[in-house]
C-alpha cells in the first residue's frame, strides 16, 4: 500500500490556516510526475509529493480526518465527489508497485545542500484561485527563496518567532507575491512540493492570506528532516489501513492570521508543568503584545527597569510590546509597564536550519519595577565563564502552552536536569547541530519539556539564573530531544554592559 508520511504542526489541527496556489498557471501533470492529490470522503483535501514506490510526503493538514477515507491520486484535473452509489469517479488508487506507472518519485533534496537567497523554485498544486473558483487542472508557480532571516522580522511582529526548519518563498516580480496561498476556511494545497533543481525542497505548511505584500509562503524544509523521514516512514504502520501513518513530529508551528494568535505561535512553552504562584518565582514576567493584548514571551526582571528575554522574542519596536509583572497570571493582576526600549543583540540571526544564535535580548520599562521581595524580586545571574555543570538539577518557569494544546492562565513550573554538551550535540546532529552560547536541559523521563509559549523564560539553577528558554525540537516533549537554552554566563558581559540604571 502506498503510505502517507505527515509533517506534524504543533499548533491545534483545527485552527490551522489552510493553504493554496495562487498565480499560477496550468500545468502539465507529466511535467511534476510526483504530483498527488490527497483526497477524503470523494473530494480534494491537499497535495502531496511520490518520494518511493509506496510513500507520499504531505502536510499536517492531511491528517485531521480518519484515515479510512483517504484516497490517493495522479491526474491533471481535480477529482469529482462521490456519487450516490459511494464510487470513487474518476479517483486513481496508487497501491504497491502503482507509482511507477501513474508517477514517479522524486529525490529529496540533500541534507547537506543549501538554498540559497534568490534561488529559483516551483510549487504545483490544485486548491483555488485566491477569492476565485477551485482550479480543475493542476497549477504550477515560479518562486523565489526568500533569506530566512529576512523571513522570520516580516513574521515576527505579527506571529512572534518562526521555529527551524522552515523555507520562506515568494514571487517578487508580481505585486501580489504569487506563490502558494491562503485563506480562511477554504480548499487548500496544502502539501504542495516546492521543488528547486529538480528536487524535493519543501514541503507548503501556511502563508499569510494569498501572498499580502510582503508575505511570503512557508515550508516545512525537507533537507532539515531529510534523515529524519527517511529513518522514520516505515514507522507506525497500521496494516489494516489502505494507508498507514508514519508520524513524524515537526518544529514547525504553523501560525495562521485571524484564527491563531502569537500565543499560539512556535516558541518555548511547559509540558506536564505544575501550577504555581507568582511568589514561588517573583523575578518571572509575562511580555504581551499591545496589539493584541496576549501573552508571547516570558522574561525575568534584573533591575529595577530591565527585563531580560530571548532575542526572538524581541524583533518588533518597543510600541509592540508591554510587561506585565507581580501577578501568577499573564491576563490579569500585579502591574503593567510599558517598554520604552528594545535591545537585541547585534550579531542576533538564524541558522540555515532555524536555530537562532546569539538569542538574548533585554526590554527597559518606564514604570520601575516595585521590588518587595515577594512579587517582584531581582533574579540573580550566572557569572561570566561560570559553567552549567551537567546532571544539576534546574527550574523553568512560564506560561505558554500545556500539554493539551491551550494557553495556560496560571504561572507554571517544571524540574528539569542540565544535560551534557555531547549529548545535546548529539541529540541535534542531524538538524545542524547547538549554536555555540546554548545549553541544553531536559526531564529525566523526556516527556515532560519547555515547548510554545515560554520562550525567553528564567531557566534556574541552584536558585540563579543559567539559561533563556529558547528552543526546542524537532517537536515538543519528546525523550531524545533536550530544550535549549541561550547561556547566561555566555552573555553577562554583554547584559552587563547593556543595562543603564
Amino acid at each position: 500500500m502506498l503510505k502517507l508520511v505527515t509533517l506534524i504542526a504543533c499548533v491545534g489541527l483545527a485552527r490551522a490556516m489552510p493553504t493554496r496556489i495562487s498565480g499560477g498557471s496550468s500545468a502539465d501533470v507529466r511535467n511534476h510526475p510526483y504530483q498527488v492529490s490527497v483526497n477524503a470522503y470523494g473530494k480534494y483535501r491537499c497535495s502531496g509529493a511520490i518520494i518511493s514506490r509506496d510513500w507520499v510526503l504531505t502536510t499536517v493538514h492531511c491528517a485531521s480526518i480518519p484515515r479510512e477515507s483517504w484516497h490517493v491520486a495522479t491526474s491533471e484535473r481535480r477529482h469529482r465527489p462521490l456519487d450516490r452509489q459511494g464510487h470513487r469517479s474518476r479517483l486513481l488508487h496508487l497501491a504497491t508497485g502503482q507509482v511507477q506507472r501513474r508517477g514517479a518519485p522524486i529525490e529529496l533534496i540533500d541534507a547537506k545542500v543549501s538554498i540559497t537567497e534568490g534561488s529559483t523554485g516551483v510549487i504545483s498544486g490544485w486548491g483555488t484561485k485566491f477569492d476565485g473558483p477551485e482550479l480543475p487542472r493542476l497549477e504550477a508557480v515560479t518562486t523565489d527563496i526568500m533569506s530566512l532571516s529576512d523571513c522570520v522580522d516580516v513574521f515576527h511582529t505579527r506571529f512572534g518567532r518562526l521555529q527551524p526548519g522552515i523555507i520562506c518563498a515568494k514571487n517578487e516580480k508580481k505585486p501580489s507575491g504569487a506563490a502558494a496561498c491562503s485563506e480562511i476556511w477554504t480548499a487548500d494545497d496544502s502539501g504542495a512540493p516546492l521543488v528547486v533543481d529538480g528536487k524535493l525542497a519543501g514541503v507548503f505548511s501556511w502563508g499569510y492570506k494569498c501572498q499580502q505584500p510582503g508575505f511570503p509562503s512557508v515550508f516545512m524544509k525537507v533537507a532539515y528532516y531529510r534523515n529524519w523521514i527517511r529513518r522514520n516512514s516505515g514507522l507506525a504502520q497500521q496494516s489494516s489501513m489502505m494507508f498507514r501513518l508514519a508520524v513524524l513530529a515537526c518544529v514547525l508551528c504553523a501560525v495562521s492570521a485571524k484564527l491563531i494568535t502569537p500565543e499560539d505561535s512556535s516558541t518555548g512553552r511547559i509540558i506536564h508543568g505544575e501550577t504555581i504562584t507568582i511568589e514561588t518565582a517573583p523575578h518571572q514576567v509575562s511580555i504581551i503584545r499591545t496589539a493584541t493584548d496576549r501573552h508571547t514571551c516570558g522574561g525575568s526582571i534584573i533591575s529595577r527597569h530591565y527585563v531580560l528575554t530571548a532575542g526572538h522574542c524581541a524583533g518588533g519596536a518597543a510600541k509592540d510590546y508591554k510587561v506585565r509583572s507581580g501577578s501568577s497570571f499573564w491576563s490579569r493582576g500585579g502591574s503593567v509597564h510599558r517598554v520604552v526600549e528594545v535591545i537585541r543583540h547585534e550579531d542576533y540571526h538564524s541558522t540555515e536550519t532555524g536555530s537562532p544564535v546569539h538569542d538574548v535580548a533585554l526590554m527597559r520599562v518606564a514604570e520601575p519595577f516595585d521590588v518587595d521581595g515577594e512579587t517582584r524580586k531581582f533574579t540573580v545571574l550566572f557569572k561570566s565563564r561560570e559553567a552549567s555543570k551537567a546532571g544539576r538539577a534546574a527550574v523553568v518557569t512560564g506560561w505558554g502552552k500545556t500539554e493539551n494544546g491551550t494557553l495556560t492562565d496560571q504561572l507554571q513550573s517544571l524540574a528539569i536536569t542540565i544535560v551534557s554538551r555531547g549529548r545535546c550535540e548529539k541529540a541535534y546532529e542531524e538538524l545542524g547541530g547547538v549554536p555555540e552560547g546554548q545549553i541544553c536541559a531536559a526531564h529525566p523521563t523526556g516527556l515532560k519539556d519547555m515547548c510554545n509559549g515560554d520562550s525567553g523564560g528564567p531557566l534556574l539553577v541552584g536558585g540563579r539564573q543559567a539559561g533563556i528558554v529558547s528552543w526546542s525540537g524537532p517537536g515538543c516533549a519528546l525523550p531524545q530531544y533536550p530544550g535549549v537554552y541561550t547561556e547566561v554566563a555566555a552573555y553577562r558581559q554583554w547584559i552587563d554592559e547593556h543595562v543603564q540604571e
